[in-house]
């Protein structure tokens, strides 16, 4: 079973996606970082020019692994539900849909 989680990597990077652990892996989906300013806080694809929209870490990777808090969730599931069934707020496979090189 996938729940919303936050993690945080050993490279210091904080994740917020559908999270399931199963032998010793964490794989989540439709990963999203955190990004913020003095007055704003929104949400940025994690790796958008992947292919994939689920990532596997070993557990040695993860420092924490938490359950985010009921706001921080229900902003999560509302930028990224509709992106589930096709189109949404967050484009978690952000991958430009034009090749090239943007000079």
């Amino acid at each position: 079973m996938k729940t919303v989680q936050l993690l945080k990597l050993t490279t210091g990077e904080e994740i917020l996606g559908r999270v399931s652990f199963d032998n010793g892996l964490y794989n989540i989906t439709m990963p999203v970082n955190i990004v913020q300013d003095s007055e704003n806080m929104g949400f940025e694809p994690f790796m958008p020019y992947a292919e994939c929209e689920s990532f596997d870490f070993d557990s040695s990777h993860i420092i924490l692994a938490v359950n985010p808090t009921s706001a921080l969730t229900n902003l999560y599931l509302h930028a990224t539900e509709a992106n589930e069934g096709g189109g949404g707020l967050i484009d978690t496979s952000a991958a430009p849909s034009q090749q090239g090189i943007i000079v």
